[in-house]
Parts: structure tokens; C-alpha cells; sequence
């Protein structure tokens, strides 16, 4: 096992689709659930492999489309750890369309999702912390704190 104490790198995953009809609403749309349970699995996966343990999602926020995902249309999703706390990590999902054939991609949504790492009982269980360099790594980690402080907040006004 690996020594949760050493700073770890956040890792990016990448995810590709293409929509399909099932994946679509009556205007040809992909359905805002498919998108959000892709960018959830790809946010999982980032988190296992940061944590080195299997992980459950905790919380969602700021999941906003920006841009219209047709059938037919390649989607990728980049997930990465950005925050890292005791047993839980923030990773932002970002989501990506294109036309098959063409190099043009828009970004559709981001979001960014609290995984909780936990053993074989489910309990929470410590993960290490997150190696920061640079300044853009440092505005996301802010980002990713805001975030954790924020759902804390909702937690406590229960």
C-alpha cells in the first residue's frame, strides 16, 4: 500500500462518446442525465486512482450547459482531483462536444463533484494530499476549497 502522507499529483481522465439517440431527448438534445452520469463515472475514476481507494459521490455543484450536445456529436469528459481533504477530494468534470468531422471542440458544462474515499466497509477512509504546482493548480484548489466550505455550511444548517 502507498503512503497516504506523500503528496500526490490529480491525475486527468478521459472519457469519449458519441450521442446516441437512447442518449437523446425529442429536440435531438443528449438528456442532462446522461451527460451528468458520464461526468460522475469519469470524476470516480479520477478520484480512485488519486486515492487509491474506491470512492462513493458525495455532492454535485454548479452543473450548468452552456452549449447544446446533439445526436450524433462526440462528447469527452476531463476529470481531475483539484482539492483534497482527510477522506474527501473535489474533481472538476469538465464536458466537451464536437462534430464528428470536424477539430472544433466547445466546452458544454463543467461540474464538480465530491467523492469520499472509503474501505471495505464503507466507511471514510484518508487520502493524501494533493501535490499544487503552478498558479492555475492553485486557483483550483481554492475553487476546490470554496466548494468543500460550502457544503459544509449546507451540512450544518441541516
Amino acid at each position: 500500500m502507498t503512503d497516504i502522507r506523500v503528496p500526490r499529483r490529480g491525475e486527468p481522465v478521459v472519457m469519449t462518446e458519441i450521442v446516441f439517440p437512447q442518449d437523446t431527448n425529442p429536440r435531438g438534445t443528449m438528456f442532462g442525465g446522461a451527460a451528468y452520469a458520464m461526468m460522475d463515472k469519469a470524476a470516480g475514476i479520477a478520484a480512485m486512482r488519486f486515492a487509491q481507494s474506491m470512492v462513493v459521490t458525495a455532492a454535485s455543484e454548479r452543473l450548468e450547459f452552456t452549449t447544446p450536445i446533439h445526436h450524433g456529436m462526440i462528447v469527452e469528459v476531463i476529470a481531475q482531483v483539484i482539492h483534497a481533504g482527510s477522506t474527501s477530494m473535489v474533481v472538476e468534470a469538465e464536458l466537451f462536444c464536437q462534430e464528428p468531422l470536424d477539430v472544433t471542440r466547445q466546452r458544454a458544462t463543467v461540474g464538480y463533484f465530491t467523492m469520499v474515499a472509503v474501505d471495505a466497509d464503507g466507511r471514510p477512509y484518508p487520502v493524501p494530499p494533493l501535490l499544487v504546482e503552478g498558479a492555475e493548480a492553485e486557483a483550483k484548489w481554492a475553487l476546490g476549497e470554496e466548494i468543500r466550505q460550502a457544503a459544509k455550511a449546507r451540512r450544518t444548517r441541516r
